[in-house]
């Protein structure tokens, strides 16, 4: 069934006829996701700590929750092939900032371990903030006008480069922060590379203006975040303003 849906789709969009004066534009977009996340860290320095009888205990791994917010800047070509489908493609810039926080309000880290002797500090918050450099690459389909505007749906996938990653650390003890670059490099940083997917439906104004909503999700590399093991789905909106031109054949 689903195969017999999906070749009505590709001989509907290939049956489309191209128009004659076709259009190409240079669109400026930009735009925010969010998304959450409930998760196990693999971490193997956190620790969740509770007392017994005066006694300290730290359990491996720990139940925490965090959210990730990305902001995205991107300049795409865009094509129309025809009245109804427009081919895009680009260059993007995205920061991704995620923070992770215990479900028991701080958790432990051990950051240094000599023999039989483990030292920790309590953390309050991660905040990771990583920045990536992708080619976005999308269809955009207009399924109908009315007046000055037009309803669309657009689906696309971003290959991204990670290209800086920042770590900062909100210790319990502000006696502990000299520790703060140690615990950083323990952290680490999310994969090199990452592919993000997404669908949208939006609204388009005759003048180029154009506003849509997003549900992205990554389904190659690792996620924007070194704290999700997961890829979670997410939402978001973009705002974009294409500078078009017709080309005559």
């Amino acid at each position: 069934m689903k195969k017999n849906f999906l070749a009505v789709i590709i001989l509907a969009t290939l049956s489309v006829p191209a128009a004659k004066a076709q259009q190409w534009g240079i669109g400026v977009n930009a735009g925010t996701n969010y998304c959450e996340f409930e998760t196990e860290v693999s971490f193997d320095n956190l620790r969740q700590g509770y007392r017994h009888e005066n006694e300290w205990y730290y359990e491996d791994g720990s139940y925490g929750v965090g959210d990730m917010r990305s902001r995205y800047f991107s300049v795409t070509p865009e094509y129309r092939y025809s009245n109804n489908i427009s081919f895009l493609a680009g260059l993007q810039l995205t920061v991704a900032s995620s923070n992770f926080t215990s479900d028991k309000g701080y958790f432990y880290w051990m950051y240094d371990k000599q023999d039989t002797e483990l030292s920790y500090c309590t953390i309050h918050k991660f905040r990771q903030t990583n920045s990536y450099i992708g080619v976005p690459l999308a269809v955009k389909f207009v399924v109908r006008g009315t007046g000055y505007t037009s309803v669309f749906f657009q689906g696309g996938v971003t290959p991204s480069v990670r290209v800086n990653t920042n770590n900062d650390i909100q210790i319990r003890d502000l006696a502990m922060e000299k520790v703060k670059s140690k615990i950083s490099d323990q952290l680490g940083t999310p994969e090199n590379f990452c592919m993000p997917i997404y669908a949208s439906v939006g609204v388009q104004f005759d003048f180029g203006l154009s506003a849509s909503f997003q549900f992205p999700y990554t389904i190659l590399g690792s996620t924007m975040s070194s704290f999700a093991e997961d890829s979670q789905l997410g939402f978001g909106i973009q705002l974009a303003y294409i500078f078009s031109k017709s080309v005559k054949e």
